[in-house]
């Protein structure tokens, strides 16, 4: 007899309890209302703000270290004048607009609180005027045509060597202005021995306008800082020469004669090295 086939139900009671198992249930979000307002004005106040400091326009000028030049002539360089937007402002542009000018030798652009834009400019200063080529000698060294608009500043008078012009105007700029500003007529004036032997081609004549005349070479020109105690604790009244041109610590003063007997001499370890000058 043939064995009835018969058909097997795979499927038990526990394969249906874990189909059922395996439904996703869907759980249905609920929109945080208090939250999102909180977002949505977080947004907004960033994108207001960002606009507002867009368009808000520099304030205030910070300007410092400019002496030739004034405030206004600086931020009519620069086109600054509109006072412009805060934030469109180029500071490595500007800083490069301001190294370009000679009188510049230096400069430092940057923002500030209060929408403040602070310009901070070290000047290559004009020390004399270089009568000779009609050309101004600024604190690097280098010489500047003479457009006529710098005054006020001492005149080197003659021909002069261009390494002593270079050296005396940056070593210039070591004097205090107090004594600076007295300098009105500088001289070449190399010292010869009697014989006619060079001794210093470095040496300067300086005529200063309290009417008194001063030797400096140009790597003693800081001696020039001494300039005001020498005439105060000498006790000088008179006009006359000062020898500056040694050492700090050596000082001759020569009053000047005004008749035909000797001049007189007050001296602080006095040089004892005797010179002459020719003035070309």
């Amino acid at each position: 007899m043939k064995k009835s086939k018969t058909k097997k139900n795979n499927k038990s009671k526990y394969d249906f309890d874990n189909n059922s198992s395996k439904t996703k249930v869907k759980v249905r979000k609920v929109l945080n209302i208090p939250r999102t307002i909180v977002f949505i004005l977080f947004i907004y106040i960033l994108v207001t703000s960002a606009i507002y400091i867009y368009k808000e326009p520099v304030h205030h000028y910070e300007i410092t270290g400019n002496n030739y030049y004034s405030d206004i002539y600086i931020i009519r360089l620069l086109g600054l004048e509109n006072y412009p937007s805060f934030v469109s402002i180029n500071t490595f542009n500007l800083e490069n607009e301001l190294k370009s000018i000679p009188l510049i030798k230096d400069a430092k652009v940057s923002y500030g609180l209060n929408f403040t834009l602070k310009i901070n400019i070290t000047e290559n200063e004009p020390m004399f005027l270089y009568k000779t080529n009609n050309e101004i000698a600024l604190s690097d060294g280098t010489l500047i045509s003479n457009d006529g608009t710098i005054s006020n500043i001492p005149v080197l008078l003659n021909q002069t060597p261009s390494d002593e012009l270079t050296d005396l105007a940056k070593n210039l700029q070591k004097v205090d202005k107090g004594v600076y500003y007295l300098i009105s007529e500088i001289i070449y004036s190399p010292s010869y021995n009697s014989s006619g032997e060079l001794i210093d081609d470095k040496r300067f004549l300086l005529s200063m306008s309290d009417q008194n005349q001063v030797y400096i070479s140009t790597s003693t020109v800081e001696n020039l800082n001494l300039y005001l105690s020498i005439i105060a604790n000498d006790k000088i009244t008179s006009s006359g020469t000062l020898f500056l041109d040694g050492d700090s610590d050596n000082h001759t003063f020569k009053a000047h004669s005004t008749t035909n007997t000797t001049s007189t001499e007050v001296t602080s370890q006095m040089i004892p090295e005797t010179t002459t000058t020719k003035v070309e």
